[in-house]
C-alpha cells in the first residue's frame, strides 16, 4: 500500500531528523561493533530523500529524480536483506536479538523510503503532466 499524501508530506518536512538521527547512528556503531550502522544508512537515506524533494507538489520534472532513486533504493535493500537473510540461514554466531532487531528497524525505514519516493514519483508526474498539457 502506498503512503498517503498528507502522511509523505508530513515525512519530507521533517527528514532533516532522520538525517541527524542516521548521524547519530553511525556515531554509536562504531562504539557498539557495528550495530546500528544500517539503520543509520537507512535514515540517512530517508532524511536525504526527504530533503531532496522539498516542493515535490510544484516543482516538474522532479518525478525523474525521485524514479532514479527508487531505481537504486531496490538493488541495494535486495543485497542488503539478501546478505542478512543468509547470515541467519548459516547460523553466524555474532547474531543477536539486537542485530535482529536492528533489521527489522532498516528494512522499515527503506520500506518507508521507497513508499515515500513512489508517491513523490506519481504525484510529480501529475504535476508535470498537467504543467505540460495545460
Amino acid at each position: 500500500m502506498i503512503m498517503s499524501e498528507k502522511r509523505s508530506t508530513w515525512l519530507i518536512g521533517r527528514g532533516h531528523w532522520f538525517l541527524l538521527s542516521g548521524f547519530a547512528l553511525f556515531w554509536l556503531a562504531s562504539w557498539f561493533e557495528g550495530l546500528g550502522l544500517v539503520t543509520g544508512v537507512a535514515a540517512v537515506c530517508l532524511g536525504s530523500c526527504c530533503g531532496c524533494f522539498q516542493k515535490w507538489r510544484t516543482d516538474p520534472g522532479l518525478w525523474l529524480l525521485s524514479g532514479f532513486f527508487l531505481v537504486m533504493l531496490g538493488p541495494l535493500c535486495l543485497l542488503l536483506f539478501l546478505m542478512r537473510i543468509r547470515d541467519f540461514v548459516r547460523q553466524v554466531p555474532e547474531l543477536s536479538p539486537l542485530n535482529a532487531l536492528e533489521f527489522s528497524l532498516a528494512s522499515s525505514l527503506f520500506w518507508v523510503t521507497a513508499n515515500v519516493l513512489v508517491r513523490v514519483t506519481i504525484v510529480n508526474w501529475r504535476v508535470e503532466a498537467r504543467r505540460s498539457s495545460g
